[in-house]
């Protein structure tokens, strides 16, 4: 068969300080068919410059006629995409060597519309006052897996390491076009959340009956203080750095796809910064355009598990802002929310058994977790160079 023809959407906004080691991941990767097309949403620093510095007739540049919100940036990048296999890469985000290559090998020789691999994160030195770049990364092993999707509404609740668990158009995840284009032109648009990657995760979730899963990484997901995912979650946990807030307030003032009307704000704007609350927003959009059934609209069960996060939540400041937007949800709805004013639920856990099954998921987590911190030997200062070291780790490790 022919190899297919690959994607890597970059969207970016005055974020030249870690495109160019994001584009340097993409452009280092041997494959002849891929397109790099950088769609930048009316940056105004040197973000152009950093682009056509490249010399490589794969990378597209493309812009919008006006600045755009997040959601709409996606759409008008994706727009540009007709046929073969498709990633979206966050500007401060990279792929491993070799990422491209590996997907045209399965896409050729698999029965599959959608390729994810195991998750990988990168974060940025100075992201939590770290002074070197560090990786968190599951265990890379060999081969792959077929995954089973269509998940009930509680199943995808529960998917709190979104990342990993959600078939999400982005790092490290391909999707055959053609699956968007049904998206498209059934509806006019593929986008139909502000959060467009937890939307695209919960959609081809509901889409496909499988996907193939990698047991290693293909990207490495940045973090960022530059990212609108790190402003608003630690915005929402407390956070009174003035650059994350003003990212936050663009982020608000943006001409976005509207929240579902049956998820009220939160008290400090926009949605709530709790994964259950993003992934049943998309939820509920989906079952307004007739892709999910009506039975995946069940507020009750949001409630419960936002209810349960907060009792988990060891940080007192924290677990009030999220009952007091549970209140706030249990009154749109008319429900009945448990008395919780001795941080007791219904079901009488409480504080003791929130704290416990808090230590339990960090055991856990800690235990599944494959971690490399940069030293001043190896500082991995930038993407680009956690990337090389991630390939040759899983080159050890495989």
């Amino acid at each position: 068969m022919k190899d297919p023809r690959i994607t890597v959407i970059i969207p970016t906004l005055n974020r030249a300080q870690t495109l160019h080691a994001a584009l340097r991941t993409v452009v280092m990767q041997d494959y002849e068919p891929l397109t790099i097309i950088v769609s930048d949403n009316c940056s105004d620093d040197d973000t152009r410059d950093v682009i056509h510095a490249f010399d490589d007739n794969r990378i597209v540049y493309v812009q919008p006629s006006q600045r755009l919100s997040m959601a709409r940036h996606w759409e008008f990048a994706l727009s540009h995409v007709s046929s073969g296999w498709v990633t979206i890469l966050g500007d401060d985000d990279g792929l491993l060597p070799g990422a491209v290559a590996t997907v045209a090998e399965i896409a050729a020789q698999e029965d599959a519309s959608f390729i994810a691999s195991s998750a990988c994160k990168y974060l940025w030195p100075g992201y939590k006052n770290n002074e070197f770049g560090r990786i968190v990364a599951e265990p890379p092993m060999p081969g792959m897996q077929r995954i089973p999707a269509r998940w009930p509404c509680a199943a995808l609740l529960d998917k709190q390491d979104f990342a990993s668990q959600l078939p999400m158009l982005y790092t490290g995840k391909f999707v055959d076009v053609r699956l968007v284009e049904a998206m498209r032109s059934k509806h006019g648009r593929f986008f139909h959340s502000q959060i467009p990657d937890i939307f695209s995760g919960v959609l081809f979730s509901a889409m496909l009956d499988e996907y193939v899963r990698l047991n290693f990484p293909l990207g490495l997901g940045g973090r960022s203080r530059f990212s609108y995912g790190a402003a608003f979650s630690r915005c929402y946990q407390g956070s009174k750095d003035p650059d994350l807030q003003e990212r936050k307030k663009d982020f608000l003032s943006e001409d976005s796809i509207p929240i579902h009307p049956n998820i009220p704000q939160d008290r400090g704007g926009g949605m709530p910064s709790l994964i259950p609350v993003f992934i049943y927003e998309s939820i509920l959009q989906l079952v307004d355009i007739g892709e999910l059934p009506a039975e995946y609209r069940n507020h009750a069960l949001l409630l419960r598990k936002v209810l349960s996060q907060a009792e988990a939540e060891q940080d007192l400041a924290m677990r009030e802002r999220m009952l007091a937007w549970a209140h706030d949800f249990a009154s749109l709805h008319g429900l009945q929310l448990p008395d919780s004013s001795n941080g007791n639920t219904r079901d009488g856990h409480g504080w003791l058994g929130g704290m416990m099954r808090y230590l339990q998921r960090k055991l856990i987590s800690r235990r599944k977790k494959w971690r490399l911190y940069g030293t001043p030997e190896l500082p991995l200062q930038d993407v680009h160079a956690a990337s090389i070291a991630m390939g040759q780790a899983i080159k050890q490790a495989t």
